[in-house]
């Protein structure tokens, strides 16, 4: 089993590009991102208890559409 080490935040951005609201995912950030999905966990109220924020990268949809580690 693979130690999680990124803490996604799926959501909405507006494009910088085309000035629409997207909705972007967990499947579509780990994708963007490129790292394993079994490396990461949706970051939220339930699923932080207990943990360190610290101790996690924490991945954001960009309105810029720059998605480098």
């Amino acid at each position: 089993m693979l130690t999680k080490k990124y803490a996604i935040h799926p959501g909405q951005i507006f494009s910088i590009y085309d000035g629409d609201r997207h909705w972007i995912s967990f499947s579509q950030l780990v994708t963007l991102y490129k790292i394993n999905p079994q490396e990461a966990f949706i970051w939220n109220e339930r699923t932080s208890r207990g943990k360190v924020e610290e101790d996690y990268q924490h991945l954001y949809p960009r309105r810029d559409g720059h998605y480098k580690l």
